[in-house]
């Protein structure tokens, strides 16, 4: 099984010199509850919208994205078998992890993704 059938493509993200008031406006327009920060088109980490939010707006307005990344983050190449990948993810103790094709975010994943794939995938055998 591939990563690529279980993981969620609905992702976005913004550069880390973006202002965070720019960063959360994205997350809302597009229902977002994250985003990838990318520094060098390397990913720095991710900002959620549930961190934005605590703070005021005109403080958003003035800093950069990269003031608020969370930390961490758990990137797992798409090449990855879902079983290691399922195994990483349980180890990490993290709520999801991004998935990378050459570095750069494709996706993301969770482990209630993976178990309900391999159960779809056991039916229909």
């Amino acid at each position: 099984m591939t990563l690529q059938e279980s993981m969620d493509p609905r992702i976005g993200s913004v550069s880390a010199n973006d202002y965070a008031a720019e960063a959360l406006r994205l997350m809302m327009t597009r229902h977002l509850g994250w985003l990838f920060v990318l520094d060098r088109n390397e990913i720095a980490g991710v900002v959620t919208a549930r961190e934005l939010a605590r703070w005021p707006d005109e403080l958003l307005k003035e800093r950069d994205v990269r003031e608020f990344l969370t930390q961490p983050l758990l990137t797992i190449p798409i090449e990855t078998d879902e079983m290691e990948a399922a195994n990483r993810l349980q180890r990490s103790g993290l709520r999801f992890a991004g998935i990378t094709r050459s570095n750069l975010p494709v996706g993301f994943i969770t482990p209630d993704a993976l178990i309900q794939h391999n159960q779809l995938s056991l039916l229909a055998c």
